[in-house]
């Protein structure tokens, strides 16, 4: 019952069900780590999922990302080693190759019939390693104003809040609070007729002042449920920008962010003139995420009393309840 003891709140009748509700998590690519961070033959075990994975990359320098637990008896691998481009598990040696199959045991007995990891699908793009949910991707990134090559990458994270990803996401679509608690001055009004709404991914264009003085012209958008992106000129200068979040558990993300600027090829001035524009450019985006913190720390993120403003957040609350779900690991993680 609602307040007024006659009607039901709006967030009962308009629910989304929180990641993991009946087991099941958003079909999307979540980071799982920075490319940094693994060297060939390193291993790093990582939550996901309510479950563990590992991350290891061979000598071929090929990035995997398989279900953590040995089906052996289940020693967790990432206390393994790598061997070629295989991983091997500590207790019995057994040995999984790069499709999650067990190649061979550690004693030389026939390998049972099944006996595999999960093998995830994966990418290395912008300075991250992306492991998707699923067996196949529903999707892929969309390619840059700049080749790969040309652009210089700033990773950092990650940070964790206290909520499932496609909340942080939802903030992308809220205006008002865009200008009222970020101090963005919009051109013009809100780009609501021009929003591209897909099946995985959303899209927009806006002119701004930002709180800083700053003027930008960006396309801005969602990927999958819980990757903001955003391409464009500040003040005139060129970077692409892109703030994904993992889930270890449910309720939980781990926000990373990666800063891409032009820099061109074998051009060491250009190169440090984009490795400034990125540092620069990472501590507005930074200074921008902190006023968010507070809020996210503490909000019960809902469907409640919406006005007209709130058109396009209701938009997406109906994107985020439609978006495919799954868990084809479940049973190895």
């Amino acid at each position: 019952m609602a307040g007024n003891g006659k009607t039901e709140p709006p967030w009962v009748k308009n629910r989304i069900a929180p990641e993991g509700e009946d087991g099941l998590y958003s079909q999307t690519w979540y980071p799982v780590c920075r490319s940094s961070e693994l060297q060939p033959g390193q291993i790093i075990g990582k939550e996901f999922l309510d479950g563990r994975i590992v991350v290891w990359r061979g000598y071929s320098g090929e990035a995997r990302v398989m279900s953590a637990y040995c089906a052996h008896l289940g020693t967790d691998m990432a206390s393994g080693k790598v061997v070629g481009d295989n991983i091997q598990c500590l207790f019995h040696e057994w040995e999984y190759d790069c499709t999650g199959a067990c190649a061979k045991t550690g004693n030389g007995d026939k390998v049972p019939p099944g006996a595999s990891l999960f093998d995830f699908p994966v990418l290395e793009e912008f300075g991250l390693i992306w492991a998707f949910n699923g067996t196949e991707p529903l999707w892929h990134f969309p390619k840059l104003r700049h080749p790969y090559e040309e652009l210089y990458f700033l990773v950092e994270g990650p940070w964790e809040f206290p909520v499932d990803p496609w909340m942080i996401a939802g903030n992308t679509y809220d205006f008002q609070h865009i200008e009222i608690l970020h101090g963005f001055k919009l051109e013009g009004s809100y780009p609501d007729k021009d929003i591209e709404w897909g099946d995985y991914s959303i899209r927009y264009q806006c002119k701004f002042t930002n709180g800083f003085g700053n003027k930008g012209k960006f396309t801005y958008g969602t990927l999958g449920n819980n990757i903001f992106f955003a391409e464009g000129e500040l003040d005139g200068d060129y970077y692409a920008y892109m703030a994904p979040r993992a889930m270890p558990r449910s309720g939980q993300s781990e926000l990373y962010f990666t800063l891409m600027t032009h820099k061109g090829i074998d051009d060491p001035k250009k190169e440090a003139s984009a490795r400034s524009l990125a540092r620069r450019v990472a501590d507005i985006e930074t200074a921008v995420a902190r006023q968010d913190v507070a809020i996210l720390d503490s909000i019960k993120f809902r469907q409640g009393y919406l006005t007209a403003a709130d058109k396009q957040t209701s938009r997406f609350f109906k994107y985020a309840r439609n978006y495919p779900r799954a868990h084809p690991s479940a049973h190895y993680i």
